[in-house]
């Protein structure tokens, strides 16, 4: 049997590895279609293509943003420069409210301080009032007792001077 067990060793065909098989026919085939599209690529047939279908893609955007253009202009559907017309209105109406309301909060500031001050203006007024009322209160009282002290002494007539003949006047 042992001849016969190395005759079969001998004979075994060897499996060949299809995972690397595969894997170099792919490389081989991504290097020769790589070739051949930089060929490809690079010649004017290409080139011309290329701008024949640019120009066609930009004309038919074009006739596209003219009919979406003219269907809004006829539908009440409001287009993108419509909201950003109307966005652009809010913000600046927000900006002219803020500047208003600014504008008031700093007229009542200024109104508060000037009634601030009447008020004290006022109270000052009142105290100079009142001690003027004192005074003439005082002036009043200080008034009566002198009449009352005029007219609780007797009057008495004021001496005469004796005139002499040097006092009158010659004629």
């Amino acid at each position: 049997m042992s001849e016969d067990s190395k005759k079969e060793t001998a004979e075994q065909v060897s499996v060949p590895d299809f995972s690397e098989l595969w894997k170099n026919l792919y490389f081989n085939n991504e290097a020769i279609w790589a070739e051949a599209f930089k060929d490809y690529l690079s010649t004017k047939s290409f080139v011309n293509m290329m701008d024949t279908s640019l120009d066609k893609h930009l004309t038919l955007e074009k006739l596209t943003r003219q009919n979406l253009e003219k269907f809004f202009e006829t539908t009440p559907v409001p287009s993108k420069q419509d909201v950003a017309r109307v966005g652009e209105l809010v913000i600046s109406l927000e900006e002219k409210i803020d500047t208003i309301e600014f504008q008031l909060l700093n007229n009542f500031q200024s109104m508060a301080d000037s009634l601030i001050k009447m008020a004290d203006y006022q109270e000052d007024i009142k105290k100079q009032l009142a001690a003027m009322g004192k005074e003439l209160k005082t002036m009043g009282s200080r008034l009566d007792k002198l009449e009352k002290n005029q007219l609780s002494e007797p009057t008495k007539a004021p001496a005469r001077k004796k005139t002499t003949k040097k006092d009158t006047p010659a004629e």
